[in-house]
């Protein structure tokens, strides 16, 4: 069960949206600018209290319920439980590689994972459009004609929390490897690496599926 309250006051939704671009921060990295030193402490204990930030040898972090927040949450830090509709996109080339971007929010933050971000009404008339563009935002790559091979419910739980809860339009293109300028932001993954500690949960799962054949329709449940 996901017991969240909406966070309202703008100095926790500035702390809780500082904190989701890092694995850690610095009490000076969260405060806001031209905010009273006392209020900003008040604020930040709040969400602490409240099991929403936790404090660490190595600095400030989201908590699981901070992660579970900011996962449901909107673009202003307003929580909206409900599944995200999202696409995601997977591209292999010709020696079997799937190309993989790394994450940079919580949850799973500098984690690597296939390209995916929320379909927006006011932005995509159709989810081919939505993958095109999230395609795009995330990879720098322009490709049309994406072929969209099936849906997936994804639920991550970490422990006992609900980490995320996604519904994917899955896309699949075939792509010359050349055209991809791979970096510390971008890799090839071959089996080996997908297998490997730091891939975001369902990705495996996702790639599988598209190597299945034909539309599919899958629900996927993982606790970690």
């Amino acid at each position: 069960m996901i017991e969240l309250n909406n966070i309202e006051h703008h100095i926790q939704k500035h702390i809780l949206y500082v904190l989701s671009r890092y694995e850690f921060a610095k009490y000076c990295e969260m405060r806001p600018e031209k905010t009273d030193s006392n209020l900003y402490a008040y604020h930040l204990g709040r969400l602490i209290a409240s099991g929403y930030v936790c404090k660490t040898n190595q600095g400030y972090s989201l908590s699981l319920k901070g992660m579970q927040y900011i996962e449901y949450a909107s673009s202003n830090i307003n929580l909206r439980l409900q599944s995200k509709i999202t696409t995601v996109i997977v591209l292999a080339n010709d020696d079997g590689e799937i190309l993989l971007v790394k994450r940079h929010k919580q949850p799973f933050i500098n984690y690597y994972g296939l390209p995916i971000g929320k379909v927006h009404s006011d932005k995509d008339s159709c989810i081919q459009e939505a993958a095109e563009r999230e395609l795009f935002e995330k990879t720098n790559i322009k490709l049309k004609r994406l072929n969209h091979i099936g849906d997936v419910y994804l639920k991550t739980q970490i422990k006992d929390t609900q980490i995320s809860d996604i519904f994917a339009h899955v896309f699949y293109k075939k792509i010359n490897k050349a055209i991809v300028d791979d970096g510390q932001e971008l890799v090839w993954a071959n089996e080996k690496y997908l297998n490997s500690k730091n891939i975001i949960p369902g990705v495996r799962e996702i790639v599988k599926l598209s190597n299945s054949g034909g539309y599919f329709f899958k629900e996927i449940k993982i606790k970690i």
